[in-house]
């Protein structure tokens, strides 16, 4: 599956026909480098990629953003192709210059869980009521269609500190999708119809962030 050619060739801007759209932008952000030799496919185990998972449900979550008439861009994707933190989170901040951004959303897969967890988490600036506000919205979101999802403060990992969350100046949340850590976990991000489905609700959820602005 070459998951690098889909990169290149998402969608910047979608085309509502319908005048569907909203005016706020949703910016995706799935971690790390390019699925291909040399690059920065993030975590491994057994060999399946943790950037292989992320684009499987970046390739499912745009068109449904699309769909819901949702103005959604994928900052990997040309003409961005921010490859590194620091370039999503300059990207990110140049493109809410232009726009109004109403979520900048970082999407990954964790292999550190040691505690048998293989669910969503999603993660919050420690020390702002907003971020973790934000965090808990997709939670309740998530958990309502049946998901398992847990909050945690990024302070709680062993980075301490995720840039997309502090340094993107649009409302931020990290999400990583499932574990890589565990055959389980992997199970679940191997499975269509569960990546399927996370990506329909993440979409909606997403749809009704950008209308109920629960962070204001």
């Amino acid at each position: 599956m070459q998951l690098y050619h889909y990169a290149g060739n998402n969608p910047v801007e979608y085309i509502d026909p319908d005048g569907r759209q909203t005016e706020e932008w949703v910016v995706v952000s799935p971690g790390h480098g390019m699925d291909r030799p040399g690059s920065d496919p993030g975590t491994c185990h057994d060999g399946y990629k943790e950037i292989s998972y992320i684009y499987r449900l970046t390739s499912r979550l745009m068109p449904k953003l699309s769909n819901l008439g949702v103005n959604a861009i994928n900052i990997k994707a040309p003409p961005y192709n921010a490859y590194t933190v620091s370039r999503k989170v300059k990207e990110s901040n140049r493109f809410g210059k232009n726009h109004k951004v109403a979520l900048h959303i970082s999407i990954h897969a964790d292999s550190l869980r040691g505690d048998g967890y293989v669910g969503i988490e999603i993660f919050y600036m420690t020390g702002r009521p907003i971020s973790k506000k934000i965090a808990e919205f997709f939670q309740k979101e998530l958990e309502s269609a049946g998901f398992e999802a847990r909050i945690k403060s990024d302070n709680q990992t062993w980075v301490g500190r995720f840039g997309e969350l502090w340094d993107t100046k649009a409302p931020a949340t990290l999400i990583e999708i499932g574990t890589l850590g565990s055959a389980k976990g992997r199970k679940l991000l191997g499975n269509d119809k569960y990546m399927d489905k996370m990506a329909e609700i993440l979409s909606k959820a997403i749809e009704k962030f950008i209308k109920e602005k629960p962070n204001k």
